[in-house]
């Protein structure tokens, strides 16, 4: 039977090879394309995805474990996966992908976080807890600046067009 330990560092573990995989989709997404501003939004995320990665990794090594280079593989794999199923589509409809792929990725990790969030506060455990409430509101805030560059990019406004007179407002 698994352990409380053994099971926060599954989860931390699982939560690191999705950051991983995540920060191979950012930074393919960032260098998509010819819009500064979003690449620069990207590379936010990016640092910021780096930064989660450490994190993690830095709680496992304190409950004694290391992260798991397999998990890191196929999430990398993934994300090149997510490079075929944009074959055949024109730069715009790429990025709005990316972006709805970016606005939905956001939202795995909340649900992700908000796991292990639940757990460890069942288990006492509020070094994790804290950890994973924040990576969670990182997150949410992620998805709330992405969501509405969606409907924006979707409908031909782009971010060198003031979003307030934009088309289409989300």
């Amino acid at each position: 039977m698994e352990t409380n330990q053994e099971r926060t560092i599954r989860y931390l573990s699982d939560a690191h090879a999705a950051e991983g995989g995540f920060e191979e989709l950012l930074d393919g997404f960032r260098s998509d394309g010819n819009n500064p501003d979003l690449s620069a939004l990207y590379s936010t995320w990016l640092t910021s995805t780096g930064d989660h990665k450490r994190t993690l990794e830095a709680r496992m090594k304190d409950l004694g474990a290391n992260p798991s280079g397999a998990k890191g593989f196929i999430n990398a794999f993934m994300a090149k996966a997510s490079d075929w199923m944009n074959m055949g589509h024109d730069e715009n409809d790429r990025r709005v992908q990316n972006l709805i792929k970016t606005y939905s990725t956001a939202h795995l990790k909340r649900g992700m976080y908000e796991s292990l969030m639940a757990y460890s506060m069942s288990v006492g455990d509020s070094s994790t807890e804290a950890i994973a409430k924040q990576l969670k509101a990182d997150a949410e805030n992620m998805a709330a600046q992405f969501f509405p560059l969606i409907g924006n990019f979707a409908s031909g406004v782009t971010l060198e067009q003031p979003l307030a007179t934009a088309a289409y407002t989300a």
